[in-house]
């Protein structure tokens, strides 16, 4: 059993956890909850030893439980797979095993390939393989952000046996999860914060409705809008996929959705679309693109958020524009990006990195749609999301596709292909191919 106390933390002198008082008992799954900067991913950091509390009491087991690095968490069966594990990429998954010292089993949970290089895994891939390793040791608890196989179909079985697995065992699972359904379906109670502190916590088993209707309301969760198509423009691009070559016409202005299995050569794949819309002619000047990977190529983590907004494009600019650079305009212009896409805190002159991760979402497209491109490449749009930053993130990309602009979506999430796939383009993307699914009506 974990039992919390009064738990607090701040950083950059703003209190973004606690007071914090609740109990989490074990073999029963816990859903994480809650706005982006609610203070989840804080929460799962402490538990780790990534972050000391700053006051306040964890009792785990009822023993005084105090990591103060994510070694000592490990030490006490605190298991915790990040958003992004950090796994060594230039090491093949056999490895791994062999560097820990245990067979995985896959039974329980598929595994990518072993002699797989662990860069070239996919985040869902690197996500199965951390949730492995965690489960091969002995462990108490298991932190799990964000999910990628959380609620996906074809996943629901291996999500089954991981929950029975620890149930069986006692191990109390904590996940944070912006899809509610499956939350619903999957976590045997659902934990909701605000502002760092609790707001409620609810028992799923006969409730589901009730709880459905009080997340509602306390997440403003909006239904999609609906998306009209725009006069179409053809416009091809040539797709390479070893010996064969691919013709793909995108609607122009509108929304071109790509959707495909979660695999490295999928992830491969859309890396090569990518370039391939970047590139090409009739928008090489003004393409923006928000990667699937932001905290690689995304954003400078280490620039302000202001930094992030004005002067993410100077390079392309000349040398007489960025001799000439108002910083006052630019930095009003950015209060107004800021304000547009409620990145919160809503401070031009915070670290970039110390964002939670769906503020940086945010923030990496505010920082695309700055200067109106013609050409926008989404990868993953709702990725650590919550549902009205999925609303701002929606509205922007409709109404820039709607507007004359090229929105390209690329997803490996079901959720969002239904959505993106109404009204605009959708391509299915399998192993070899690209197939066009029309317009949908």
């Amino acid at each position: 059993m974990l039992e919390l106390r009064n738990i607090s933390k701040t950083l950059l002198s703003r209190n973004v956890l606690g007071p914090l008082s609740t109990t989490f008992c074990d073999g029963r799954i816990y859903g994480l909850v809650g706005e982006n900067g609610a203070g989840k991913t804080v929460l799962l950091k402490t538990l780790a030893g990534v972050y000391p509390i700053d006051s306040g009491t964890i009792l785990l087991d009822d023993k005084p439980y105090t990591p103060l690095i994510p070694r000592d968490a490990i030490a006490a069966g605190v298991a915790y797979v990040p958003q992004v594990p950090y796994l060594p990429a230039d090491l093949t998954v056999a490895q791994i095993e062999a560097a820990v010292g245990v067979s995985l089993d896959t039974e329980l949970l598929p595994l990518p390939g072993r002699t797989s290089l662990v860069g070239a895994l996919t985040v869902m891939d690197r996500q199965l393989l951390e949730l492995h390793l965690a489960l091969s040791r002995p462990t108490r608890m298991l932190l799990l952000d964000e999910p990628r196989f959380f609620g996906v179909p074809g996943y629901d079985l291996h999500w089954r046996r991981v929950a029975e697995f620890c149930r069986l065992r006692g191990i109390v699972v904590i996940l944070i999860s912006h899809n509610i359904e499956p939350s619903l379906r999957y976590c045997d109670d659902i934990v909701l914060l605000h502002n760092g502190c609790l707001a409620n916590c609810w028992t799923t088993e006969n409730h589901r409705e009730q709880i459905r209707d009080a997340l509602e309301h306390a997440l403003g969760l909006e239904s999609a809008a609906t998306v009209h198509p725009q006069s179409e423009l053809a416009v091809e691009l040539t797709l390479s996929s070893g010996t064969s070559e691919e013709a793909i016409h995108l609607v122009y202005p509108g929304i071109n959705c790509f959707y495909g299995a979660l695999t490295s050569d999928w992830e491969q794949r859309r890396e090569h679309l990518t370039a391939l819309i970047s590139a090409h002619s009739l928008f090489r000047n003004r393409v923006r693109q928000v990667p699937g990977h932001r905290a690689d190529r995304g954003l400078a983590l280490d620039a302000t958020v202001g930094e992030n907004l004005y002067l993410c494009d100077l390079p392309t600019h000349s040398l007489r524009r960025i001799l000439t650079f108002d910083k006052k305009q630019t930095r009003r212009k950015a209060a107004h990006l800021l304000n547009t896409f409620s990145i919160s805190p809503p401070n031009l002159d915070l670290r970039a990195g110390d964002l939670s991760g769906g503020n940086k979402q945010r923030l990496a497209l505010a920082r695309a749609m700055a200067d109106q491109p013609r050409a926008l490449v989404v990868a993953n749009p709702w990725r650590g999301l919550d549902r009205r930053g999925m609303s701002l993130m929606n509205e922007a990309i409709l109404r820039h596709g709607s507007s004359g602009g090229l929105a390209v979506i690329l997803t490996d999430d079901p959720l969002e292909s239904a959505y993106w796939s109404r009204g605009h383009r959708h391509y299915d993307v399998r192993e070899r191919s690209v197939e066009p699914s029309g317009d949908a009506a």
